[in-house]
Formats: C-alpha cells, sequence, structure tokens
C-alpha cells in the first residue's frame, strides 16, 4: 500500500512549497525513472545479500510505485521518458467543464475505474479474512496470521 501512494508524497510539495506552479506530476516521484533506479537497487541487494524478506518488501514497494505511474497514465499525463524528455503521455484526456477544477476529474468516467479498483481490493481483503484455515490456530505452529 506504501507503494502504491508513494510517488504522491510530492503533493507536500506541490502544495506547500511549490505553491501549485506546475503539475505535480512533473517531480521526479512521478518519473518512471526513479521507480526502476528503486527496482534494480531493490533485486541487486537481494542478489547480493540473500537476505530475501526486506529486498522483496522493497521490490514489491517499487513495483507498486509503477503501478501508481501506470494507473495515473490514464488520465493523467504522465512523462515516461522522463527527464530525458517533456513529452506527457495519457490515453484519455480531463476536460474542464466544472469549477472547482478537481471536480472534473471526479465526474469524470476514469474515477469510476479508480472506485472499481478500490472495491476489488476490499472485496478481495474481505475474502481472505473469511477464508478458513488462514487464520493461527492455537498449539497448530501455524505463526501466520
Amino acid at each position: 500500500m506504501a507503494g502504491t501512494i508513494a510517488p504522491d508524497i510530492d503533493l507536500l510539495y506541490f502544495f506547500f512549497v511549490d505553491g501549485r506552479q506546475q503539475s505535480h506530476h512533473s517531480y521526479f516521484t512521478h518519473y518512471p525513472l526513479t521507480w526502476g533506479v528503486l527496482l534494480a537497487v531493490s533485486l541487486l541487494i537481494r542478489y547480493r545479500s540473500r537476505k530475501g524478506r526486506l529486498a522483496i518488501l522493497f521490490c514489491v514497494f517499487a513495483l507498486s510505485g509503477m503501478l501508481h505511474l501506470v494507473l495515473d497514465s490514464v488520465v493523467g499525463d504522465i512523462r515516461w521518458l522522463a527527464p530525458f524528455s517533456d513529452h506527457h503521455f495519457s490515453l484519455f484526456s480531463v476536460t474542464t467543464m466544472y469549477s472547482p477544477w478537481g471536480m472534473n476529474f471526479i465526474l469524470h468516467w476514469s474515477f469510476g475505474l479508480e472506485l472499481l479498483i478500490c472495491l476489488w481490493a476490499v472485496v478481495l481483503w474481505q475474502r481472505q479474512r473469511a477464508t478458513p484455515g488462514d487464520k493461527m490456530l492455537p498449539g497448530s505452529g501455524n505463526n501466520c496470521v
């Protein structure tokens, strides 16, 4: 979960330092290269240290950050070639029709897609919790929760 929201940590800079002067998608936290380098470093650590748990966690974190960028690319203008190119890529555009500006995204069909993804995650989580045998049984030696 942390990796999927990590690229948006730049919103703090966007609102409190930059004064909303440029899209937060133009910051390095929205560069695919950033997440690719993190993934490469975590794979290197995994290969060199043979201590898998933490390195695998970092791999998942980096892949989740990249997933964020893929999902942002639906309507979010991601610079897939940054910092080498300023060209923005998105599958669809959100036209400005409403004020305040954020309503244009909330009322766009792509927001429904985001809600479906969240609903799917909740359903999977609930299904996993309701599956018998996944919980720790006293005296079974199973340390998984």
